[in-house]
């Protein structure tokens, strides 16, 4: 439950963990306790979405209400009526519940679809957020609508127990989405379970073509006709998402020279490779001079030397200060160049034309928790407990 009270329970439970501790315990999961990445307040967001996939998935907790259907007019935007749900369970005209249907059969099914009845008989999502109740009608009437919810937590509202860690790894997978937090959703993504995904496509390169990914990846969230997800917004999530695997995988690695100006030790990565998502290695100079820069802890580097801005003739190490700061020292007295090998996003079209990749299925199924995240649907929380 998401309230403070036990089910069937004949004495009083022990009382859960509330918000403020699960806040506590998912910044300590992601190593954030200083609230650097993510605020308490955000933190707290996560959790209510969290909740809600969870609740979504389990039926934990439901609730009822009266949603009214206009004449002639058989669809309700939910978001607008239940700005809670996360789920529609079942609807009913009175005592008598309605049946749930495919909405293309609804729509194109019937040979007068538009004909208007005394009462409905069934319902469907042809959407997330569209609502078709069926037949249209000839006069306004209320229905009940049972679904699950997303809470609204305030800090004294309490867990069950048993529910407590389902809640905390959604929230997780949700925070390294947000953050695209590379080693861990490749982390996560690479726990699937072997018959979700063959060894071998942890190290096998394929080809593929982009529209058939696109086709492969709707199939899997149920939305081959791109309702809920549009092609162009799953292309962008195959992109992430490959980028995120070559970033583990190392499998293609692309070059490129940037310039190091005179005493200016910091480049801003994002503004010079954009497709970046790993920096495997840096080095200087051409063939035989060519040098490997040592990687360092920034820490060591700004803070262990006693001048460390103190201009040099050739460059030693570097260091990422966060996810876009490369810092390259020591300063040098004159401009130089480096080339820097890194894992790339590539760009996928939605055509014909073949995609060299690396792990396709882990590419396919790690965009397919992203966009169960993006939805906030209530699969993810099934994706995570098989992992």
């Amino acid at each position: 439950m998401f309230g403070p009270f036990g089910v069937g329970a004949s004495t009083p439970p022990a009382p859960p963990p509330v918000v403020e501790a699960l806040i506590d315990s998912l910044l300590a999961r992601v190593d954030d306790t200083c609230e650097t990445g993510i605020t308490r307040a955000q933190a707290r967001r996560l959790l209510e979405s969290a909740c809600g996939i969870v609740n979504a998935q389990r039926l934990v907790e439901l609730r009822e209400a009266t949603l009214t259907v206009a004449a002639d007019t058989p669809f309700i935007e939910l978001s607008a009526t239940l700005p809670d749900l996360v789920r529609l369970v079942e609807l009913r005209d009175g005592e008598r519940e309605l049946d749930r249907e495919d909405w293309r059969t609804l729509l194109y099914g019937d040979a007068a679809p538009l004909a208007l009845a005394d009462r409905p008989e069934a319902w469907a999502l042809p959407g997330r957020d569209e609502l078709l109740v069926w037949p249209p009608l000839k006069q306004a009437q209320d229905l009940v609508a049972v679904y699950a919810y997303q809470p609204d937590l305030a800090a004294s509202i309490q867990f069950e127990d048993s529910v407590v860690g389902e809640v905390l790894d959604v929230a997780e997978m949700l925070m390294l989405v947000r953050q695209r937090s590379v080693p861990r959703l490749v982390a996560l993504a690479s726990r699937l379970p072997p018959a979700a995904l063959p060894p071998e496509e942890h190290t096998t390169s394929s080809t593929e073509t982009g529209a058939a990914m696109v086709d492969e990846l709707l199939a899997r969230l149920d939305d081959t006709e791109a309702v809920g997800l549009s092609r162009a917004d799953a292309i962008r999530l195959l992109e992430a998402a490959a980028g995120i695997v070559n970033a583990s995988l190392l499998v293609e690695l692309t070059e490129a020279t940037l310039t190091v100006n005179a005493d200016d030790p910091f480049i801003e990565l994002s503004a010079s490779l954009p497709d970046l998502v790993r920096v495997v290695e840096i080095t200087e100079g051409d063939g035989d001079s060519q040098r490997e820069l040592d990687r360092e802890p920034w820490a060591p580097l700004l803070y262990g030397e006693p001048d460390p801005l103190k201009l040099g003739d050739r460059l030693e190490s570097w260091s990422l200060l966060g996810r876009d700061l490369l810092v390259l020292l020591p300063p040098l007295k004159a401009a130089s160049t480096v080339t820097v090998s890194y894992a790339a996003k590539p760009t996928i079209a939605d055509d014909a034309t073949s995609f060299s990749g690396y792990g396709m299925e882990q590419t396919v199924r790690l965009a397919e928790m992203m966009a169960l995240a993006r939805a906030r649907d209530e699969r993810l929380a099934g994706m995570l407990e098989a992992i």
